[in-house]
């Protein structure tokens, strides 16, 4: 098992708040989508823990970010797949958040880079 330390206050950043809602978002659209899918063939949709979590109004991002610690200090009451989901979630934010945190930087860093290059050339 592999541990994975999350940069602290990276869930606070407002990339990651984005990031985290954006991916709940994608859920909701999905779960209409097969719902609307389901009911044309007249079925129901299978249970699953992402479901569970979406019925119970738990899937926000205020629910996550309370529950998540509680989950990391192994005093979640949530049932074992839905602490997974949670984590997949959180993990899945955080990724998306710091590689557009580390694209911002490289843009900076070239940007930088060209200023001092048309400096040069403009010196020459």
């Amino acid at each position: 098992m592999t541990n994975v330390v999350l940069e602290q206050g990276l869930t606070e950043d407002p990339k990651f708040t984005e990031q985290l809602n954006g991916i709940i978002g994608e859920f909701n659209k999905e779960l209409e989508q097969a719902k609307k899918a389901a009911k044309e063939k007249g079925r129901e949709l299978k249970a699953s823990p992402l479901l569970n979590l979406m019925e119970q109004k738990k899937l926000t991002a205020d629910f996550i970010r309370s529950e998540f610690p509680k989950i990391c200090d192994k005093k979640s009451e949530l049932p074992a797949s839905q602490r997974e989901v949670i984590k997949s979630i959180v993990f899945n934010a955080a990724q998306r958040a710091v590689i557009l945190k580390n694209a911002e930087r490289a843009e900076k860093i070239a940007e930088k880079a060209n200023e001092k290059v048309a400096e040069q050339e403009a010196k020459e």
